[in-house]
């Protein structure tokens, strides 16, 4: 395994704090990765979303509503958003000189503060902003760390009980089930993080 991607949630040191490992035990530190890549992949598949800080900005096109308040897709902004664009003449010119707006990073949300709204045009993506997001992977919040170390152990487990694709085994009269579900305080976490359009 070439090591962690660049969007896994948390490290090798602390998925063996989480999991309660020996952190001198090197043994095993590949296959750890892989679990950890794993799990963080789907932890973005389930919520729609990204959060470790991607190296370029991202564009988001979307359609007005009447509002002066907009959610980004994405969050939380990293960064101040210097321009709010809208499409005029099929070519994306720059929201009028002297637009103002506030920004609250944590929420991913823009308000105009000026009395301007996201016009609803009829026009498909008729706005456009570009903007940065996400956490460093130390400061990934705790209890998304907590589920990705959970998901990549339940992972491990399964793979070195050889119970991986299976569904249920059969010996004799007795047979065992595996659930692929998660625990309900797993999926509690992740729903909160679901990305919200």
């Amino acid at each position: 395994m070439a090591g962690l991607n660049y969007n896994a949630l948390i490290t090798v040191a602390e998925y063996k704090q989480l999991a309660v490992i020996n952190e001198e035990e090197n043994d095993g530190n590949a296959n750890i990765e892989a679990f950890i890549n794993y799990a963080s992949g789907f932890i973005e598949k389930f919520t729609g979303r990204k959060f470790i800080i991607p190296a370029a900005n991202v564009d988001e096109y979307f359609d007005g509503d009447d509002t002066d308040t907009y959610l980004t897709k994405q969050k939380p902004l990293t960064d101040d958003i210097d321009a709010i664009y809208y499409l005029s003449d099929n070519d994306w010119s720059t929201e009028l000189t002297g637009v103002y707006f506030s920004q609250q990073n944590d929420k991913g949300e823009l308000q105009f503060t000026d009395g301007n709204k996201f016009s609803e045009t009829g026009i498909s993506n008729y706005w456009k902003i570009s903007y940065k997001y996400g956490y460093e992977r130390k400061d990934v919040p705790s209890d998304l760390k907590l589920a990705c170390a959970a998901i990549a152990a339940i992972r491990r487990t399964q793979w070195a009980n050889k119970t991986h694709g299976v569904s249920s085994r059969s010996l004799g009269d007795q047979s065992t089930s595996y659930s692929a579900n998660l625990d309900s305080w797993i999926m509690d976490i992740l729903k909160s993080y679901k990305r919200r359009h």
